[in-house]
């Protein structure tokens, strides 16, 4: 019997409302077929009508293309317009037919295919309109509880979940998704937690969850004091600035302006905080320059440095000079013995005082600082800040031999003339060529040592920045690649009862045999997750 187009639209009209077939007998109950099994269909059916066409050559019909008819061709569209659809249905259908071991739904195990959180009661039990969950926001979503309360709930988590990396990392068939999803839901679960009862507590401090641990603890109690009172100020803010718009513009925006308050709050009490610390640092400068303050022009000296000091808790500026004399043209590098004590005691002290301190990373006051008829004492402001990034050393002792000296004197002689410095913008600069290191912790010796007699690649960056590498993009690279060991490094260090000795006996016993320095950087880039995972379970 010829194959032709009618007789195909008929089949597929069948094909495509019929419900998929299992391996055995029966088929699944509210499936059907996708766009590959219709287009399947059609391809065998129009192989066998073009091979076996000339045994017909007396119907016009068999020797037409079935995919040039026009109701075949909209069958296959059909199919791949509804394959969206079928997909996002597949996986209830799949559930619903068979799971853990074949068991169906139907029977007394239906509660194990529950997957979805019903969203719909879930936002009607928070007051919230269900039919529109693009309403649905919460202000303190946004508080970061503290860690110590965190982590006493369910503390398992992060060690089933280092765990589980460390399984999928070692062996790709034991990915287990479902065990991931329920961890991060966890981790969500417990988040949400400490937020709701910061709140509850201020409604009821004395229910009797708040008698015990975490919840009991002055952490948690200042925690949901703070919250309160910033997620009370951001709601009535946002309610003012939309009491006379409509009521459904009002829904929609006033969720988002109370998040934004209350994310504003949290970073302006941030920064009161770090203005409190800076403070405490200035007070205990002071403490200092009295102590160190002995002859008459050092009592001059530490006047004029107190004055500006105490300026500075208002300005955060101090005054310096602007007559400083400049060097347009500095004579050559002088390699012969300079001796140390070049400066008067008088003056070495201004430059001890001067090369103690750096530039603060906080923004300066828009006017210009006010001007002073006194000498200056310092040519850079003294506010030191806390940094976990070291910050390039802005002191200029003056001309260029001074200067030279300086370093002769913080680094030796011959440890920094075999960097071969360069006078560029004012200071000497000096050169460096990463070694050709081969073991994993040799990146670390360098970093923090130095290798060879060179100053150490810390040392360089914290004096003279990224200046050193002189935008060399060899260097640039190199040190991105080395920085990932030094950072790795530094992270794990700063574990509980981690130190480097520890760090570096991890790095030996677990990768030093498998990779060399460079590829184990290459490794760093896209597997560090992981090993910070097989750091939680070592030693």
């Amino acid at each position: 019997m010829p194959i032709t187009a009618a007789k195909v639209a008929m089949f597929l009209e069948y094909e495509s409302t019929r419900e998929k077939k299992k391996r055995g007998a029966g088929t699944i109950a509210g499936s059907s077929v996708g766009r590959s099994q219709i287009s399947g269909v059609i391809t065998a059916l129009e192989s066998f009508r073009f091979n076996s066409q000339h045994l017909y050559k007396a119907c016009a019909e068999a020797q037409i293309p079935l995919r040039s008819d026009s109701r075949i061709r909209q069958f296959e569209s059909a199919a791949k317009h509804d394959e969206p659809k079928r997909v996002e249905k597949a996986p209830i259908t799949k559930a619903a037919g068979s799971s853990l071991g074949g068991w169906n739904e139907s029977g007394s195990f239906k509660n194990c295919y529950d997957r979805a959180l019903p969203v719909s009661a879930l936002l009607g039990a928070a007051f919230f309109n269900s039919l529109k969950p693009e309403l649905y926001r919460v202000a303190r979503d946004v508080l970061e509880p503290p860690n110590d309360v965190s982590e006493e709930i369910f503390p398992w988590i992060e060690d089933e979940l280092a765990a589980l990396i460390s399984r999928e990392h070692s062996n790709r068939l034991a990915k287990d998704i479902a065990l991931r999803q329920f961890l991060s839901a966890m981790l969500w679960f417990r988040r949400i937690l400490v937020q709701d009862l910061a709140v509850i507590f201020t409604q009821n401090p004395h229910a009797l969850i708040f008698k015990y641990a975490p919840f009991n603890s002055p952490s948690f109690r200042d925690f949901a004091a703070s919250s309160t009172a910033a997620i009370n100020a951001a709601e009535e803010t946002a309610r003012l600035a939309f009491q006379n718009l409509p009521q459904h513009l009002v829904a929609s925006l006033q969720g988002a302006l109370a998040t934004q308050n209350l994310a504003f709050e949290r970073e302006r009490q941030n920064y009161h905080h770090e203005m409190a610390s800076m403070r405490n640092e200035l007070g205990q400068m002071k403490t200092l320059l009295e102590l160190v303050a002995g002859t008459k022009r050092v009592k001059r000296a530490h006047g004029n440095l107190t004055e500006g000091l105490s300026d500075g808790f208002s300005e955060l500026a101090v005054t310096t000079d602007n007559s400083a004399p400049t060097y347009s043209t500095p004579p050559p590098f002088d390699t012969s013995d300079m001796p140390f004590d070049m400066f008067p005691p008088d003056q070495a002290l201004d430059a001890f005082i001067a090369a103690s301190f750096t530039h603060p990373n906080v923004p300066m006051p828009a006017t210009s600082p006010p001007t002073s008829t006194q000498p200056a004492v310092l040519h850079t402001p003294v506010f030191p800040l806390p940094s976990s990034t070291p910050e390039p050393s802005t002191y200029t002792p003056g001309s260029p031999e001074e200067r030279q000296q300086f370093y002769f004197q913080r680094y030796g002689a011959d440890r920094f003339r075999k960097h071969s410095p360069e006078w560029v913008d004012g200071n000497w600069l000096p050169r460096y060529k990463y070694s050709s290191a081969d073991g994993i912790w040799d990146y670390w010796v360098e970093w923090k040592e130095g290798v060879d007699g060179f100053i150490s690649v810390e040392e360089l960056t914290t004096v003279w920045g990224a200046k050193w590498r002189r935008n060399i993009a060899g260097l640039k690279n190199e040190n991105t690649r080395r920085m990932r060991v030094v950072n790795l490094i530094l992270e794990l260090s700063r574990k509980p009862r981690w130190d480097v000795s520890l760090v570096q006996r991890f790095i030996t016993e677990r990768y030093a045999r498998q990779y060399r320095a460079r590829a184990f950087t290459d490794y760093l880039k896209n597997n560090r997750d992981a090993v910070i995972a097989a750091a939680s379970n070592y030693p």
